[in-house]
């Protein structure tokens, strides 16, 4: 199964200390990272190249560098009936959009005293 990582940030180790321990817990999945080059729009992403290429999970870390306004895209396909999902996950710092206020995330930032709880949260989202 294939991700793709909708971060602003190429550099941030929170999120590459978990997607280093998914790759341990999860084996077969395969994680493609798409860093934001300068002056890049984060709202121009093209999900559909990514969805043509087998992708069809979309991590949306919640960070202090902010986060990727991709997830417009993400759920522009699933309303148009695409096999698509969203996997939101909380980080250090990290605050969701206000469009997805309300949506369920992963907690990874410190503020659960059950992480692996939150893990397997996470992997459930993967199979359904």
């Amino acid at each position: 199964m294939k991700i793709l990582v909708l971060n602003i940030s190429g550099q941030n180790p929170e999120v590459d200390r978990f997607l280093s321990e998914l790759r341990t817990r999860i084996p077969e999945v395969e994680i493609q990272t798409h860093e934001s080059q300068p002056g890049e729009i984060h709202v121009l992403w093209n999900i559909q190249e990514y969805l043509d290429q087998g992708i069809k999970f979309f991590l949306l870390p919640y960070t202090k560098e902010g986060v990727s306004n991709a997830w417009i895209e993400v759920i522009g396909c699933q309303r148009q009936g695409r096999p698509v999902k969203l996997l939101p996950v909380m980080f250090e710092g990290g605050k969701a959009p206000a469009g997805l206020a309300a949506a369920k995330y992963v907690r990874m930032d410190g503020g659960t005293t059950d992480v692996e709880r939150e893990w397997n949260l996470f992997a459930r989202g993967l199979r359904k």
